[in-house]
Order: C-alpha cells, then sequence, then structure tokens
C-alpha cells in the first residue's frame, strides 16, 4: 500500500489572530522562496523581505515575520502575506533555518514576541 505524506496546509500554524491587524503584504526578494511557516527577515537596505540567514548583516538576520503560505522562486519580486503582530503560533510548525543555534531560536522567538506574536 503506497502511503502518502501531506504537506503544510496554509496559515495551518496559526492559533489565533485578528485578520485585520495580524497580517502584511511584502515584498519578497526575487529568487526566495518560502514555506509555510518559515520565520522571514527583512534587509533594512530596500525593505524587501528575505528567508532568515542568522549570518546576514543586512537586517535579513533579525526575524520579522512569518510566511502564511508556500511561495515558489520567481525570477522577480513578488506581494506575499506574513503574520506580522498580534498573534498565536503553534511553535512546533514554525520553519527556522537549518544554520539557526539554539541561542539564534530564543532570541528569534524573543523578537517576534516583542511583535506580539505569541509561540504556544
Amino acid at each position: 500500500m503506497t502511503v502518502l505524506t501531506e504537506g503544510r496546509h496554509r496559515a495551518e500554524f496559526i492559533i489565533n489572530y485578528d485578520p485585520s491587524l495580524s497580517m502584511d503584504e511584502v515584498t519578497l526578494l526575487a529568487g526566495d522562496s518560502l514555506v509555510v511557516g518559515e520565520v522571514v527577515g527583512r534587509r533594512e537596505l530596500d525593505n524587501v523581505i528575505v528567508s532568515l540567514d542568522p549570518l546576514a548583516t543586512d537586517g535579513g538576520e533579525t526575524p520579522y515575520g512569518i510566511s502564511i503560505a508556500a511561495v515558489a522562486a520567481s525570477t522577480s519580486a513578488q506581494k506575499v502575506a506574513i503574520l506580522a503582530r498580534f498573534a498565536e503560533v503553534d511553535a512546533t510548525m514554525i520553519q527556522w533555518p537549518d544554520s539557526n543555534t539554539e541561542n539564534d531560536a530564543v532570541l528569534g522567538k524573543a523578537a517576534l514576541e516583542a511583535k506580539l506574536i505569541v509561540f504556544r
């Protein structure tokens, strides 16, 4: 018997949020892709959203929000929705970079909790 594995669904990690306050439409860097629940950073130079990179020095190292849906890479920048504030999320479903250390995760959660994103 073949076993099928279902991927994550759009916004599946969200426990509670305010539809009018919690989400932002942002621009994703050309060539970047996102998975559901991926923590993203924002480059300071152009305010473009990028996959979180703890080794970056351009703002992309600081958690800015969490991707709502999977987004395929594109040759041009594209508009995407992120969870930006005032929400509860399932901590087990949040996607951190593979290069994240335990300390990076603690600091990352603190940065998002300062935006009132609560991990359950």
